[in-house]
């Protein structure tokens, strides 16, 4: 599904939102992906590389990278030191057309439409695989009690999906025992991203194959993004 405007902060790239500062200063990003819909978004600031800190809120090891790719309802936490100029924020959906745009400006003689036309995101791209929890939250090492797999499938122009072959309200409880440890495995047998997420919980997560989520304990997060399997 294509959208006709992806937006920052409520603004079309056509009319986007600019934000200043002065060159040489430490500007703290926050990037949330609040989009509703299978919308996948690579966010880089051209020119800029980025220092990531926290991911939906909880401290990872600092990573260096110019771009980071966010799934659905994903945060990530990260620092920049601003140049001198005129620069694009930048969101790239994967596998869609279109983009977002905000501006960043440090220059009161710079024209902020400048940054409108800024060129295609690349570079490194950060993905949660990379990503390792601060030691102030790194759970403690254990051998799981239980191993589970929750496999995603269904049809994309449908939207039918189901989870291990069961359709909700229809389906088979994936059961635990308070106090046990448990290693819960995402798989998404579907053609599209999907945001998998235990609700009312904080889990361990991070997912290290294109389809897969599993869930050793490298960062903290409440929710997993599993890309499409292909």
């Amino acid at each position: 599904m294509n959208h006709p405007y992806h937006l920052i902060n409520g603004r079309v790239a056509t009319d986007p939102s600019v934000f200043r500062a002065r060159p040489g200063q430490r500007i703290w990003l926050r990037i949330i992906n609040a989009g509703a819909r299978s919308a996948a978004f690579r966010v880089g600031l051209t020119g800029h590389p980025m220092t990531l800190t926290h991911t939906d809120g909880f401290p990872i090891v600092p990573v260096r990278t110019d771009t980071v790719l966010l799934g659905m309802g994903e945060r990530y936490d990260a620092i920049v030191t601003a140049g001198d100029g005129v620069f694009g924020l930048v969101a790239e959906p994967e596998g869609k057309r279109g983009r977002a745009l905000a501006v960043l400006s440090t220059s009161p003689s710079a024209d902020p439409a400048a940054a409108r036309h800024a060129p295609a995101l690349s570079g490194s791209v950060a993905t949660a695989d990379r990503l390792a929890a601060a030691d102030s939250v790194t759970l403690p090492a254990r051998r799981p009690d239980v191993e589970l797999t929750a496999r995603l499938t269904g049809p994309m122009m449908r939207y039918d999906w189901a989870i291990n072959g069961e359709r909700y309200p229809d389906i088979t409880p994936l059961r635990v025992t308070r106090g046990q440890s448990v290693r819960l495995r995402f798989v998404n047998d579907s053609s599209m991203w999907h945001l998998m997420h235990l609700t009312c919980t904080v889990t361990p997560s991070a997912w290290s194959d294109p389809t897969e989520c599993r869930v050793p304990a490298r960062t903290r997060s409440t929710s997993c993004p599993a890309r499409a399997s292909t």
